[in-house]
Parts: structure tokens; sequence; C-alpha cells
């Protein structure tokens, strides 16, 4: 039996994570062009709680894209790294499951505790999450399979493991938590905070899960229930 090839950088070599740095580049650049057309065909006030075929045919186009490019060529072809070896594997996916609602929840506190420093009820934001709109939660799934798949096999499975191979843990996943945040393009100080908290809870999931289940399912239930609110 043929082995498989091995990666084509070493994990924490400057090769690799030029190599890294370079993908998250290109995805930001995707993700502002694909937000950019969205604009452009459905107008700057499109409704994100009113399914429409033009939403979901963006939302296509963004899976085709993001996924074939950033994930496609640039990890599993270019860097010679199949879905496996980012992660994408369970030894025991009950256990990954429940790893992955307990981040999850850790992931809600924070967003809890945030808003509440800025001077929004608790109840409040629980009510915005509960009640959303059936079309605005089905685009909100869609959007956060797309983005527990693209955003976690870069930042968690290819990223992360290098920086934590040349840093050491708690700088690796610091450091890849504040780049995973700058990603989102809010530089509004409690948007980047909140942001780089939740990379720190995803990075911790993986890291000591050893794959991106959990991350995934985290990242995932945090679009799902929270959605646009």
């Amino acid at each position: 039996m043929n082995k498989p090839p091995a990666p084509r950088w070493a994990f924490g070599s400057r090769a690799q994570l030029a190599h890294a740095v370079l993908l998250v580049v290109l995805l930001t650049a995707v993700f502002a062009a694909l937000r950019g057309l969205a604009v452009l065909v459905l107008g700057p006030d499109v409704d994100m709680d009113v399914p429409s075929v033009g939403l979901f045919a963006l939302l296509a186009l963004a899976v085709l894209v993001q996924a074939g490019a950033v994930v496609g060529l640039g990890l599993v072809r270019w860097g010679r790294l199949p879905l496996r070896a980012l992660g994408w594997h369970s030894t025991s996916p009950r256990r990954d499951c429940a790893a992955g609602l307990l981040g999850f929840l850790a992931v809600a506190a924070v967003v809890l505790g945030l808003r509440a420093a800025e001077g929004g009820p608790v109840p409040e934001t629980l009510g915005l999450w509960l009640h959303q709109p059936l079309g605005a939660r089905g685009i909100a799934l869609c959007i956060g399979l797309l983005a527990s798949f693209n955003e976690e096999s870069l930042f968690r499975g290819y990223l992360q493991p290098g920086l934590v191979a040349r840093l050491g843990p708690a700088a690796g996943i610091l450091l890849g938590a504040l780049v995973f945040a700058l990603y989102h393009g809010n530089f509004a100080p409690m948007a980047l905070l909140g942001k780089t908290l939740l990379g720190l809870v995803f990075g911790l999931l993986a890291l000591l899960r050893q794959g991106l289940l959990p991350s995934a399912l985290a990242h995932l239930l945090t679009w799902g229930v929270m959605g646009f609110s």
C-alpha cells in the first residue's frame, strides 16, 4: 500500500507559516469579494430573514470558491495535507460532540458577558437568539456549515498547529485567535475582543481533543443559535 505523501512543509517552519498566512489573506479576499458581490446583486439592504434564490446561489458560490480554492487547492493539494491530517477525524465522536457542546456554552457565556458589559440585558439577548425567524436561522446554519469547515480547517487545522509548534501552546493559540479575530474585519475593540475569545475557545477545543470536530461543532452551534443577532 502506498503511503500518503508527506506534508510539503513541516509544521512550525517559516515556509509553512508563510503559506498559512497567505491562505488567510486569500480567504479574507474571497470573503470580501463575495460580500461585495452580495451587495451588488441583492442590494445593500438585503433582508437576511427572507431566503431567496439569489442568496442561496451566493452561498453555493461561496462554498465552491472558499472550500475549493482555500481548502481543496491551498491545503489539500498545494500543502499536501489530506483532511484527516488537518484534524477531520475522531477517535471518540461522543466525547468530541460533548466537548463541542461545552465549547458552545463557553462561547455563549462570553457573548452574553460582552453584551452585558455594553449594557445589553441578558434576557433580551437570549430572546433574540430563541426567536429568530425560521428563514434567518436556516441561512445562518448554511453560513455556519461553511465557516465551520473552511475556518476550522485553516485556522485550527493548519495555522494554529504551526504556531504551536514554533511558539508553544499558549502563545500559539493566542496568536492564532488574534489572527482569527482580525480576519473578520471588525476592528472595534469589543468586537476584536469577542472574536479573539471565541478563537481561544475554538483553539483550546482543537488542541485538547486533537481534532476539529469539537471546534467545528461549537462554531456551527454559535451560528445556528445566535445567527445574525
